[in-house]
């Protein structure tokens, strides 16, 4: 009789507790929707005091060390790297991309132009893949695609996995609109570990939608995170980042139109124990 009793008493709090927040769980909202942070993800540790904005919306960090940089591709049309290495650290550079109708695999039309001329001028660089994949295997074949391309490059940064959502056609027209979200994580696993294989260190980009309800990071570890997100004076992701990109309308002398400004953090030094 008491055995059952405690199981009916278990069962009543199981029953009132549904829907309720632990205290020990943190939760972010984005978009309207609340999501449970997980805690066997690295968390964001950058403060967001260490953050301000200057006059010409450049973005200044004093948390740590870190650098300045520009993301560009073919959409930036021709730049004058001389004028750009003056003005920043780095830059993150479209090598190729998959179409988001027949997915068929391309190589940036200005990347070697990019490239070459970046590291003349010794920025630092990394590059990134604009994925439309929907299987691992894709996903696994755009990585094998861009190591041919970089393989003759000095890659010092991130070698990035940024896959994306296209918004901005009818529903049914991009081959990813009906992607199931558990293969979003599954072929950007599958490009990070062909990169780090390689020996290069991978990296996802994503916003807060992706990187909150598509991605799930706890099957990615080891892989960094390229974070945009504009609206905020800091970069509001609840885990860890090393890039974040915080404008898409910077201005840069020797570039023309908008390019998006990016900062890249270095991991804070490790205490010594005596």
């Amino acid at each position: 009789m008491r055995k059952r009793g405690l199981l009916l008493c278990l069962a009543l709090l199981l029953v009132l507790c549904q829907g309720c927040t632990w205290p020990h769980k943190k939760t972010v909202t984005i978009g309207g929707q609340s999501v449970t942070i997980d805690p066997s993800v690295p968390e964001n540790t950058l403060d967001a005091a260490d953050f301000s904005q200057q006059a010409d919306g450049r973005v200044i960090y004093t948390g740590g060390k870190y650098l300045t940089g520009i993301d560009v591709s073919a959409h930036q049309g021709k730049i004058n790297w001389k004028k750009v290495a003056k003005q920043v650290d780095f830059a993150m550079i479209q090598a190729g991309y998959r179409g988001y109708t027949e997915g068929k695999l391309a190589e940036d039309e200005r990347f070697r132009e990019n490239i070459q001329q970046a590291l003349k001028y010794k920025l630092k660089v990394g590059v990134y893949f604009f994925s439309q994949a929907v299987t691992a295997k894709e996903a696994k074949a755009e990585a094998k695609y861009l190591l041919k391309l970089i393989k003759d490059y000095d890659i010092t940064l991130n070698v990035a996995y940024d896959w994306e959502y296209i918004d901005n056609v009818d529903f049914g027209t991009a081959r990813t609109d009906k992607i199931e979200e558990n293969a979003v994580t599954e072929c950007a696993a599958a490009f990070c570990q062909t990169i780090a294989d390689a020996g290069y260190q991978p990296a996802i980009y994503c916003n807060g939608m992706l990187g909150y309800f598509s991605y799930d990071l706890s099957q990615l570890p080891g892989v960094d995170v390229w974070y945009a997100n504009y609206a905020d004076p800091s970069p509001e992701f609840a885990y860890q980042i090393r890039m974040w990109q915080y404008s898409n309308q910077g201005k840069l002398d020797g570039v023309t139109g908008n390019v998006d400004l990016n900062l890249y953090f270095y991991d804070p030094p490790e205490e010594k124990t005596t």
